[in-house]
């Protein structure tokens, strides 16, 4: 099942609201595995972008994050 939520995040002292979007299934042994990312501008947290000799990071960048849970 895939869905959306929206929360929020705290990031270098910021707080913005962020759509997350995540998939939840039951994986073997009944466990439970949750997918889920988000997209995020680090200027909005006041984080500067990464940058060396004129080259430079992107400031839009994706988070993912996966975890299992068990024993429920």
């Amino acid at each position: 099942m895939e869905r959306q939520v929206t929360g929020e995040l705290r990031l270098h002292g910021q707080s913005r609201t962020v759509p997350v979007h995540y998939r939840a299934e039951r994986a073997s042994g009944g466990a439970i595995r949750i997918e889920g990312s988000l997209q995020l501008d680090m200027r909005d947290f006041d984080i500067a972008p990464p940058s060396y000799l004129g080259l430079a990071v992107s400031p839009a960048v994706e988070v993912a994050v996966g975890l299992t849970v068990d024993g429920l």
